[in-house]
């Protein structure tokens, strides 16, 4: 049985990085502002996240370009009926590459717990979009692709 009409589903799923990945990776100019007012953020605890923050999309640029990559091998596989052999070489490294992003997520944000106290940390968990928010932005953009006759 072939697995690749169930790949384009999955495709979506697996080549993207998390929403909240997506927000770190983010870049706004005036986030760190708004965030030393916001948080309350001393001058070195600014500098400490900045910092970290750069560390963070330095090491995480790679990755992304090879999830990119990857992606773009496993929809010309697709279209080209590879077998299933090389269907799954091609999920297995996803899913390592994927890993790999969420542990230095993971590992940023454990760095950040240390860099602010529990306020803050909770201040910055309030910053974001809920799940009623995430789910608008979202339809939002559908709707926006729909107009431009995307898939």
């Amino acid at each position: 049985m072939r697995i690749a009409p169930l790949l384009t589903c999955l495709v979506v799923l697996t080549a993207m990085p998390s929403v909240s990945l997506r927000a770190e990776m983010k870049e706004d100019p005036m986030e760190e502002q708004d965030m030393k007012g916001e948080l309350g953020l001393t001058v070195d605890q600014a500098a400490q996240l900045k910092s970290a923050r750069e560390s963070q999309r330095a090491a995480m640029k790679p990755l992304l370009d090879a999830q990119q990559g990857l992606r773009k091998r496993l929809e010309d596989q697709v279209r080209s009926k590879a077998s299933d052999a090389e269907l799954q070489a091609t999920l297995n490294e996803m899913k390592s590459n994927r890993m790999a992003m969420r542990n230095l997520t993971e590992e940023f944000l454990n760095r950040r717990e240390g860099m602010v106290t529990p306020t803050q940390r909770a201040k910055m968990i309030l910053r974001r979009p809920g799940p009623e928010k995430r789910e608008k932005m979202r339809y939002m953009r559908e709707m926006k692709k729909e107009k431009a006759g995307l898939p």
